[in-house]
């Protein structure tokens, strides 16, 4: 009897769980316009569960969290879970939402289908709304590998906060966004708008329809209250006091097709460069007129916009006549709102080991240009180099033999007998003298003492010598090389192989690494990084060359031409070190 009162106490007093599972599926509207979405929630009530949204595809689906809670009704406890998306329409006319497997425990349930009509935009200056959002394409018929620009315009009339901004994923296209935004104010049928406008480049990478899907703006208006209740209200209307509302607002744009052509055929004989857009090429030859074994510099300019980065090493043909030494390319690319504009310069040295008139074919450069629809073919004007013969060594000092007398034939001495033994032998048992025997104790320190060096030198090394930094190694590096330069005894090769690792050295010092050589930008870009002024750069980077010159030029130095050379080459390093 008192177990059945206990039961029914429990009854009484804690309320009953309930185990059924309901799912809903609800739209917050059913007739939207294409710039405007809808608010997609399923309703599990009596536990949790998982959605699977995958079969959604006239939306672009974002998730916007879950939330559960707990009723209490006539003593009767459900929990209730609620998951949360907007859906951005991708097309106009009736879009459908199809029914969704929801998973809950062990159980499958499905949702009912729903119908939402998109009907056209409404004229996107329309003063009646407070925040919308416009996108446009410089072009929606691009050739394949052609820079476009995606604009999005965020206009809005009210203050709004906590404003974040989806742009759409762009699949098909390189992407790379403006950095500097604009910001300003326009007037729309006598209401002010502020307007942040965001620019992206998109470079398509393949023919064919491309779908950009829309870009996505949620954010909260600021409301102010409009009821007063005293006098005092209009000062506590200010959002500062807490008299404001926030009123969620999520906005989107258009889905845009781009129709993506392909590049026509390519039927030139040049090699197709692979860039385009608008571009220009340009050849130039610092020296014209130079010495055997002297270097000058042949630098080809490609500039103009669309995918300059893009571009490679020209296959420019340089004679047999000459040594080349290629240099890393120099490449200057912006972007704005027009898109990637810039250059790319490749240099090389080149060393001419043969006198006479030479010439250098020109360059021919392809690319597609977009302006025209076809592919332009650009020649540099042709370059001629004339070299004069290298400065002739110094003619050897001959000396010839006057005194015939001193190489005689010199006169043989004869050979004598001194002694038998440096010291006389001692054959007498008297000879032998007794010392004195050694202790143990001697011995052992006499035998410690040498272990105990060892071990103290041992120690030495262990503490004291400690392994140099990268910047310290290449400092002396350049100090014994630069020493060694200044003897006199080296050949005109080892003069110059000392001064050129002596400045190199002195370079990479500066920059704390270890290396055994460096092109004529590098050395120059380290030094300006460094923070030496640009015309320190630019002179180490001469005299780098003049060093390389006469090293491989194959002409010899004449000792003036040595102390010259060494003089300067110890100035700078001093004021690098």
């Amino acid at each position: 009897m008192k177990q059945v009162a206990a039961i029914l106490l429990t009854v009484l007093l804690f309320p009953v769980l309930s185990h059924a599972v309901e799912i809903q599926a609800h739209v917050n509207r059913t007739q939207i316009t294409a710039d405007e979405s809808v608010l997609f929630s399923v309703t599990i009530n009596g536990g949790k569960g998982t959605v699977d949204v995958t079969p959604i595809k006239d939306f672009k689906v974002i998730s916007r969290g879950s939330s559960t809670s707990v009723k209490n009704v006539n003593g009767n406890v459900s929990k209730e879970a609620s998951y949360n998306y907007t859906l951005i329409p991708l097309k106009k006319g009736p879009l459908k939402i199809p029914g969704l497997i929801v998973q809950s425990g062990r159980d499958q349930y499905m949702t009912r289908e729903i119908i939402v009509q998109v009907s056209e935009n409404p004229n996107p200056y329309d003063d009646s709304r407070d925040v919308f959002v416009t996108v446009i394409v410089s072009t929606h018929t691009p050739y394949e590998g052609q820079q476009i620009i995606y604009t999005v315009k965020i206009f809005h009339a009210v203050q709004i906060t906590g404003a974040k901004f989806q742009k759409p994923e762009f699949n098909g296209f390189a992407v790379k966004k403006v950095e500097e935004d604009r910001s300003y104010k326009t007037v729309i049928s006598g209401r002010e708008y502020s307007v942040i406008e965001l620019n992206f480049v998109l470079i398509p990478l393949n023919a064919g329809e491309l779908i950009v899907e829309p870009a996505v703006l949620t954010c909260e208006l600021v409301r102010l209250g409009q009821r007063r209740r005293s006098t005092f209200d209009s000062f506590f209307d200010d959002p500062f006091f807490g008299r404001a509302t926030l009123e969620p607002k999520t906005v989107s744009t258009e889905a845009l097709n781009i129709n993506v052509k392909p590049l026509p055929p390519y039927t030139e004989k040049v090699p197709f460069s692979g860039l385009v857009g608008k571009f220009a090429v340009q050849a130039i030859l610092d020296d014209t007129e130079i010495a055997v074994g002297d270097s000058t510099t042949l630098s080809i300019v490609i500039s103009g916009s669309g995918n300059i980065m893009d571009a490679e090493e020209p296959a420019i043909i340089i004679p047999e006549t000459f040594k080349v030494y290629k240099d890393n390319a120099e490449e200057a690319v912006t972007i704005d709102r027009s898109g990637f504009s810039g250059k790319k310069v490749f240099r090389m040295a080149l060393v001419p080991v043969k006198e006479g008139n030479l010439d250098i074919t020109p360059f021919r450069f392809s690319y597609f240009d977009v302006t025209k629809g076809r592919y332009e073919v650009l020649e540099t004007d042709p370059l001629f180099i004339k070299t004069r013969p290298a400065v002739e060594k110094e003619p050897l000092e001959g000396f010839s033999i006057k005194d015939t007398a001193s190489f005689q034939k010199r006169k043989k001495i004869k050979v004598e007998f001194i002694g038998r033994d440096i010291l006389p032998l001692k054959e007498g048992i008297d000879s032998l003298e007794t010392k004195t025997v050694f202790s143990v104790y001697w011995l052992f320190l006499y035998l410690f003492i040498p272990l105990f060096g060892y071990l103290m030198v041992r120690l030495y090394f262990l503490f004291a010598d400690k392994p140099m930094d990268e910047k310290t190694v290449m400092s002396q590096r350049a100090n014994m090389a630069l020493k060694k330069a200044g003897k006199g005894e080296l050949s005109g090769e080892d003069f110059l192989s000392c001064l050129y690792t002596a400045l190199i050295s002195a370079v990479l010092s500066n920059a704390g690494v270890k290396g055994e050589s460096l092109t004529y930008t590098e050395v120059r870009d380290i030094l300006m990084k460094g923070g030496y002024p640009e015309e320190t750069g630019r002179h180490a980077a001469q005299l780098l060359s003049n060093i390389e010159s006469a090293r491989y030029g194959g002409q010899e130095m004449n000792p003036g031409e040595k102390s010259r050379l060494l003089s300067e080459t110890r100035m700078l390093i001093r004021g690098l070190l």
